[in-house]
């Protein structure tokens, strides 16, 4: 019932989330922002079983998909979700900064799953998630070698970027190379308190991104601590482009930025 209803909503242009937290729906945002951003291709880094993948081909049907989960038993459930979809191709490795191989520790809540340690706050704020089930050796790679190797240098005419790895966002982001400059979105899990060691905090991302022609988007809490600071949040950042090149956006197949040298 509650779906029929959404649905309804949505197809006045409207729609119902619990509250109070209607102010922080990714969601919303993406659902304007993907079609004006005219994003054609996503590469869902730390896919876990696909949910935020599939909630982009709801917004748009026809986007081809990369999406990349280590942990088995959620990679095993991102292979069936993405099944029947043949735009949709999933990979059972992770990205880095570097290839080479790592030891994922696998949580009670497999979305917590990371290579990092967790830190004093982690382990007193989720201790019920981050409970240790297991832990596997996976395989590491870049995002530039993927495109680059596995897709031929074809990474589609507006890619979108999203990233969700437990820690490893910037290490992502990092091992891009100049393809980051071909993407027009990225979605990144933001730490403004890390619960990971070694985890990169939300202002090096933030920095980093902005100086490879990015501007902030989005913010959206998803975890906050006892005094209700930000523990994390999905945080998205668009491609800034000059006044006459903004005037095109999902109107051409012509990406204004440079390719990669």
């Amino acid at each position: 019932m509650r779906d029929l209803l959404r649905a309804g909503f949505r197809a006045l242009g409207f729609d119902i989330f619990r509250y109070p937290k209607g102010c922080e729906q990714l969601e919303a945002h993406l659902r304007l922002l993907v079609p004006r951003r005219g994003v054609d291709v996503l590469f869902d880094v730390g896919a876990n079983r696909g949910q935020f993948a599939a909630q982009l081909r709801r917004i748009h049907p026809a986007l081809q998909i990369h999406s990349f989960e280590p942990h088995p038993a959620a990679c095993a459930a991102l292979r069936g979700c993405a099944a029947n979809h043949p735009s949709w191709h999933v990979y059972a490795f992770g990205l880095g900064r570097s290839a080479g191989r790592a030891e994922l520790t696998c949580y009670a809540t497999d979305t917590f799953s990371s290579v990092l340690p967790i830190n004093a706050l982690g382990r007193q704020r989720f201790s019920t998630e981050l409970r240790p089930i297991d832990s596997v050796e996976i395989a590491l790679r870049t995002l530039a070698d993927v495109i680059e190797n596995d897709l031929r240098g074809v990474c589609g005419n507006r890619p979108m970027l999203k990233l969700d790895t437990q820690g490893l966002d910037f290490d992502v982001l990092q091992g891009a190379g100049s393809w980051l400059d071909r993407f027009d979105l990225v979605v990144t899990e933001a730490s403004l308190r890390p619960i990971y060691e070694r985890a990169a905090r939300f202002g090096d991302i933030l920095e980093f991104l902005t100086a490879r022609g990015f501007t902030l988007s989005g913010f959206f809490p998803v975890s906050r601590a006892d005094d209700f600071s930000v523990i994390e949040a999905d945080v998205v950042f668009v491609r800034q482009y000059s006044v006459a090149d903004s005037g095109q956006l999902g109107t051409d197949d012509t990406h204004p930025g440079s390719s990669p040298g």
